[in-house]
């Protein structure tokens, strides 16, 4: 009896769930909201930024105890915020289709969404071409688990969540390529481990 109450609950909560989703007030659905404030407010600035929404990677590397001043990664946002429509103060994102239309508009969307797309596919089938536990995979993995804060962030977060919030791993990738061989990053695993179990040919016939 409990178990069935524990599964009618759970249906209730995941209709419940599903019914936000088709009504639009889901919370995850505000990014949609974000990326219509950002187009809203690009064509009310007036002015296209030309990459400069990028410009803070030059300066990321300095502490900002030596340069209070120093320029943050979403300094664009405070200058197309309206107090309607504080994106800065409220720490709304742009996503990054609306990264392309503040800096590129609609061709900056289609081209570099395009590009990225390619780019992307292409990396997963070279490193799927490689070994198990090399540093090619391990290097691709990397960057593919922050792909959903990339399209939330802007590209930007390809170089925030890889390089900054998972420093110990990308210092493992780093110390690897200083100190091998690029055809060993692809074919010689960056570990070992026993077998769980043999392979086929191996396994005994019953």
């Amino acid at each position: 009896m409990a178990g069935r109450r524990s599964d009618a609950t759970d249906l209730a909560r995941w209709c419940a769930e599903v019914s936000t989703v088709f009504s639009g007030s889901h919370p995850d659905q505000t990014i949609l909201d974000q990326f219509a404030s950002t187009l809203t407010l690009a064509d009310q600035h007036g002015k296209l930024f030309w990459g400069s929404t990028y410009s803070g990677l030059l300066t990321v590397i300095v502490p900002r105890q030596l340069w209070p001043e120093k320029p943050g990664l979403a300094d664009f946002e405070k200058e197309i915020s309206t107090p309607e429509r504080p994106m800065a103060a409220d720490g709304m994102v742009v996503t990054m289709l609306g990264e392309f239309y503040l800096n590129f508009s609609y061709v900056g969307v289609v081209v570099l969404s395009f590009a990225v797309a390619y780019a992307s596919g292409r990396w997963f089938h070279a490193v799927y071409q490689c070994g198990y536990f090399t540093l090619a995979r391990f290097m691709y993995l990397l960057v593919a688990c922050n792909l959903l804060q990339v399209f939330r962030d802007g590209l930007i977060s390809l170089f925030v969540f890889p390089v900054i919030n998972m420093m110990p791993l990308t210092a493992i990738v780093l110390l690897h390529l200083l100190y091998r061989s690029g055809d060993s990053l692809q074919r010689f695993p960056i570990l070992t481990t026993t077998r769980v179990r043999a392979r086929a040919e191996e396994q005994p016939v019953a």
